[in-house]
């Protein structure tokens, strides 16, 4: 789900930032040749393909037969935050398949000591317990829910900066920005769990420390890994409401117009103002965040907006 919203919620910066599409071109992805790179890609596209102008851009297919702008101040490209997201995604997705296919296993899997073999009539002692597997997958999990959040709150940077924003006003403020600071403390929450995050990234794995009499004198860490991922869990779950309500409030400061939001982002919109309104002058968000937060982890929403996935790959 968290990476189904980072997807959405990109989607819908491509809208409000005028972003170019091209880089969603299916043939740039199979040229690289990974499988989850591809996914992210399509359900970008789909997404955008719910605003009708994207979709005429998206199906013409016509952007690598154009010269790009060269007006002073115009950027040719638009930058990695939302040029590679299908990259910094996809390498999530990948991740995802990879952890799936582990946590599965390990939990068909036979982890006792000893083991009883009643056929042959064994009892083995052994080392089946030992939770390096789910450590390390779990490591890897994190790395992906890291990259995300960072790649979510340099996204926001986007947004709240008015030299790169495409005219919005100054920190998405609603009301005047010489007495309001609109979004400027929620950047600050989101740079702060951004950084937490990168914090709880360190791997758990290697973090061996030897006990019982060294009789366990190489363990797996595999319990702390995975407490840290829930940890993280929680933190990114946070950023992708903040990101939420600075796009809505972005369409808002647009002008609300039909022109800048596609389908889906219309239904983000409807979503997010039926628990948040509208920042004009200055308010206490972190209620806003909760509601936010408790409204993308709610089934409904998840149908509302989110497309089935498919599932993994036989071979990833």
């Amino acid at each position: 789900m968290l990476l189904s919203w980072s997807e959405l919620l990109t989607a819908c910066l491509f809208q409000v930032l005028w972003a170019s599409p091209e880089v969603l071109c299916e043939q740039v992805h199979k040229a690289r040749g990974f499988r989850g790179q591809s996914a992210v890609a399509a359900r970008l596209a789909r997404h955008l393909r719910t605003h009708p102008g994207f979709r005429h851009e998206i199906d013409e297919h016509a952007w690598g037969s154009r010269a790009k702008p060269a007006e002073p101040g115009v950027e040719i490209q638009d930058p990695y935050s939302v040029r590679c997201a299908p990259q910094i995604l996809g390498a999530f997705q990948e991740a995802l398949w990879h952890i799936e296919s582990v946590v599965a296993r390990e939990l068909n899997a036979s982890t006792d000591n000893p083991l009883v073999f009643p056929e042959t009539q064994s009892v083995i002692h052994c080392g089946n317990f030992y939770g390096q597997q789910i450590s390390m997958v779990c490591d890897y999990l994190r790395l992906g829910l890291a990259k995300t959040a960072l790649l979510v709150e340099r996204q926001l940077e986007r947004l709240v900066n008015w030299r790169y924003s495409q005219g919005l006003p100054p920190l998405l403020s609603g009301g005047d920005p010489g007495l309001n600071s609109g979004f400027m403390g929620v950047q600050l929450l989101a740079t702060s769990l951004a950084a937490e995050c990168r914090m709880l990234s360190a791997p758990a794995s290697v973090q061996t420390i030897p006990t019982n009499a060294n009789n366990q004198d190489l363990v797996s860490m595999g319990c702390i890994s995975a407490r840290l991922t829930r940890q993280l869990t929680e933190k990114l779950w946070k950023i992708l409401a903040i990101q939420s309500l600075a796009l809505v409030q972005a369409a808002d400061l647009r002008g609300g117009k039909q022109s800048i939001m596609g389908g889906d982002y219309r239904k983000l919109h409807k979503l997010v103002r039926g628990v948040s309104a509208q920042l004009a002058d200055d308010r206490p968000l972190f209620e806003d965040i909760a509601r936010v937060t408790a409204l993308l982890q709610s089934q409904p929403a998840q149908r509302s907006l989110l497309p089935p996935r498919p599932p993994a790959p036989d071979a990833v």
